[in-house]
């Protein structure tokens, strides 16, 4: 099975008054997850519609504690009624940074979640149905 993501994601950063970085917004305007398979020739796409907000504590700095906020719509299987959707929330850490600066987070477990969540297994059993040859 191969994923791809075909689209554009943007990132904001906000930052305070003395120029740390406090919080990053990411979004995915338009694009598309694809889950394909190259055996069956088959595929199938859902809308990357979610929205990725992370509150920094000491500026974004190396090792310094995040909170990370997903919100929108998940995986969207043939087969299985509902995608996945609401709202969750993770513990996070700066692992690292993008050139340009841009803080790189490690989700480190999950604080809450809200909403729908479609059972993993069903999930698992109709991405194989749907991409079997």
């Amino acid at each position: 099975m191969v994923q791809t993501l075909d689209g554009t994601l943007n990132t904001t950063l906000r930052y305070d008054r003395s120029g740390s970085i406090v919080s990053e917004i990411d979004t995915q305007p338009g694009t598309t997850v694809t889950f394909s398979s190259p055996t069956s020739g088959k595929s199938f796409s859902w809308p990357f519609a979610n929205l990725l907000r992370t509150d920094y504590t000491n500026g974004g700095a190396l090792g310094s504690d995040a909170t990370s906020y997903g919100s929108g719509l998940g995986i969207k299987v043939p087969g299985v009624p509902a995608a996945d959707s609401g709202r969750i929330v993770f513990d996070a850490v700066v692992v690292d940074t993008t050139p340009s600066g841009v803080p790189i987070v490690a989700f480190e477990g999950v604080i809450s979640v809200h909403g729908h969540e479609v059972d993993p297994d069903a999930v698992d059993t109709a991405v194989c149905a749907a991409l079997a040859p």
